[in-house]
């Protein structure tokens, strides 16, 4: 099973897509992208009896048996009886309501434009790689946590989403700080959605040396990841692929905080490291990197990685994307970048 923590993801370019004049210069309105969208929450919230959750489970136990992996111990363990109580539950029903108010609205609802972002970022990634084959998407309500405990599920063939993840800042209901920090909430929207599965859609073509246990590798790897992201959503405004807040993303992009922090790296040699303690504390998330300054915002190992992979594409203008995910050798591809904190 496979959790995806969105918040992890972002590219940091400077572009005019800032001040909303940015044109996507690869014309996919001829490749047809047919996307399948299921939304599990209607079917669920619909049923008025076990009977009816049987009938549910039934009818996609293909998808249940690879993204509820509950042992069962007792009948209380049952996915029948679980998704029973959870239809049962006054709560998750507000859940339920508050999520459909937020993307289907007629008037303000947030669901078409996700579905817009999905069909024209899949159109990208079919350009690129006319084998892709866009995964169904899944929509429902997993009770911020209390079911499965997770925002974003998923595989080759499926992506299923915890809408209720997605609601934004003002929503009725959040989850427990240790499932989802407040720091971490705080960016959760709609619009981080899209973003979010085609970052975790790279990793289908995002070719690593695993034998490479080094920081580096991991940099490079998250690099080449988010230049992808930004290969297929072109027009992603910065805010929504890093996470970070605007205070952040000034703070790193200053000159000398920039070459301040990349510095402060090279000298405790962090690049080299295979130590876990280490890449956890530039790597993982976190509100800051305390070794550094507060003023220096977690993952910031993931936005270096990005940063030597645009100074690598600056040299080799002719490196195409798919040329760039082949690479493997992270070491190589970071000496050939030049990249000294620029």
């Amino acid at each position: 099973m496979q959790k995806i923590w969105f918040i992890f993801l972002l590219l940091l370019a400077s572009c005019a897509k800032d001040n909303g004049t940015c044109q996507d210069t690869l014309d996919v309105s001829k490749i047809d992208m047919k996307l399948e969208v299921v939304r599990l929450e209607d079917e669920l919230f619909a049923c008025k009896s076990k009977a009816d959750i049987q009938k549910f489970i039934t009818r996609h136990d293909s998808l249940f048996a690879h993204y509820d992996q509950t042992p069962i111990r007792k009948a209380e363990d049952s996915l029948a009886y679980r998704l029973w109580a959870m239809v049962q539950n006054k709560y998750m029903d507000t859940l339920y309501r508050d999520a459909k108010a937020r993307f289907d609205d007629p008037k303000a609802g947030k669901w078409k434009q996700v579905v817009g972002e999905f069909e024209l970022a899949f159109k990208h990634i079919k350009h690129y790689y006319p084998t892709f084959q866009p995964p169904k998407i899944y929509t429902t309500i997993t009770g911020l946590g209390s079911f499965w405990g997770m925002d974003i599920y998923m595989e080759k063939k499926a992506i299923v989403i915890s809408l209720e993840f997605y609601y934004g800042k003002d929503a009725r209901y959040k989850p427990p700080v240790k499932i989802t920090p407040q720091y971490i909430w705080n960016r959760l929207a709609p619009e981080t959605i899209v973003p979010l599965c085609v970052l975790g859609i790279s990793n289908l073509y995002n070719a690593t040396d695993f034998k490479d246990q080094t920081m580096l590798a991991d940099m490079i790897r998250f690099g080449k990841a988010y230049e992808f992201v930004h290969e297929m959503m072109p027009c992603l405004h910065d805010s929504l692929l890093t996470g970070y807040s605007k205070r952040d993303l000034a703070n790193i992009s200053d000159k000398e905080n920039r070459e301040y922090i990349w510095n402060f790296m090279v000298e405790k040699k962090t690049l080299f490291s295979q130590s876990a303690r280490v890449k956890a504390i530039y790597m993982n998330e976190s509100p800051y990197v305390v070794e550094i300054n507060q003023k220096c915002p977690g993952r910031i190992g993931r936005w270096l990685g990005w940063r030597i992979i645009r100074k690598y594409r600056q040299k080799f203008p002719n490196i195409s994307i798919t040329d760039l995910m082949k690479k493997a050798q992270a070491k190589e591809i970071f000496e050939a970048s030049g990249y000294s904190g620029q």
